[in-house]
């Protein structure tokens, strides 16, 4: 939980529910046969044409390894535990993952196509560490966030469709409002991701339910999330039942 000063000495509680966070450990990708193996090696998972996608119990969140190498976070989890599970993935995936037989008469591709689990004789092989897989906390990014603010009332959506502060950013209403939020923050990319320039908010979008609850989408910060709902204040506050 956290305050939201909207002025007017009226303070918000604001609650995340979600986190996406990433961070690029391998500048060199992934191929094809490696996310294969990736995906053998860990429970719960499933694999498509950008990498691979495991579902973790506890907590319940979800990681995506990306064939571009990057590893990515999604769920109902705090920074430092997102972090944590990034830093576990990268760990197994640079010391207990990827193998090389012992034995040379077993052919280079056997790593790949042959599950270790299938050689019941006991080791032939021997686990290789990848120097190209590299995790840095201080890289981690955060990606999106949603937040909820419950403002304890009922709201006329209606009313607040028409605020002059909302012209042109009204989405739609099918039982509640979908407002277009301005961009409040950006991301400048830096070391081995500068590549991708600077990042911005990922579509704001601020959701009002007759309740009286919002959800916050699409920003990167809860300095961002502050400012959205200052920005909704007057419209929220001048129009309730």
């Amino acid at each position: 939980m956290f305050d939201i000063d909207v002025g007017e000495n009226a303070v918000l509680k604001a609650r995340i529910l979600v986190i996406w966070m990433s961070i690029l450990v391998n500048e060199y990708g992934f191929t094809k046969d490696e996310l294969i193996l990736i995906a053998r090696s860990f429970p719960r998972t499933i694999i498509d044409k950008s990498g691979v996608q495991i579902y973790l119990k506890s907590p319940h969140c979800i990681i995506r390894i990306y064939s571009t190498g990057r590893l990515a976070i999604l769920g109902g989890i705090d920074e430092s535990q997102a972090i944590t599970h990034l830093e576990r993935v990268t760990k197994k995936l640079k010391h207990k993952i990827f193998w090389e037989p012992i034995n040379d008469s077993f052919p280079a591709d056997i790593r790949v196509n042959i599950p270790l689990h299938m050689f019941p004789l006991g080791p032939i092989y021997t686990f290789i560490e990848r120097s190209d897989i590299k995790f840095d906390s201080s890289k981690v990014q955060i990606d999106q966030l949603v937040a909820k603010i419950s403002l304890d009332r009922h709201l006329q959506l209606e009313k607040i469709a028409k605020h002059q502060s909302l012209h042109m950013r009204v989405a739609e209403i099918r039982g509640e409002l979908h407002v277009k939020l301005p961009s409040f923050d950006t991301i400048k990319m830096e070391g081995d991701d500068k590549d991708l320039g600077t990042v911005y908010s990922k579509n704001p979008t601020a959701i009002i339910y007759r309740s009286g609850s919002l959800l916050i989408l699409g920003y990167r910060s809860k300095k961002s999330i502050h400012l959205a709902m200052k920005f909704l204040w007057q419209s929220l506050n001048t129009n309730v039942n």
